[in-house]
């Protein structure tokens, strides 16, 4: 695999990366909006205590789909970043043997 390669191959990963973090972030969203009452439900769930364990079981996957697109976030930054640090690493090597050797 050629750098140029390597290179578009971490940039196509970190786009991936923030597809899902971009996904994750609508259906925690979406999740915050799917709370229930006793009026929604029925008299018998507020007896029964199933809205405060459905809100309990929606505020948990609410945090956690909000806590997987900040993670899938970083991922895809953190790509990036070894994208443009090999690149600039690269380039410094190539300024610094440039001239040494030269082909006969």
């Amino acid at each position: 695999m050629s750098v140029t390669v390597a290179f578009e191959a971490l940039e196509h990963d970190a786009g991936m990366w923030d597809d899902v973090s971009s996904t994750l972030s609508s259906a925690s969203s979406s999740a915050r909006g799917l709370t229930l009452s006793t009026t929604s439900l029925s008299w018998a769930a507020e007896v029964t205590g199933l809205v405060d364990v459905y809100e309990a079981a929606r505020a948990r996957v609410e945090q956690l789909l909000s806590e997987g697109a900040t993670e899938t976030g970083v991922i895809a930054s953190t790509l990036l970043q070894v994208k443009a640090a090999y690149q600039s690493a690269d380039t410094t090597q190539q300024a610094a043997y440039d001239g040494m050797w030269e082909p006969k």
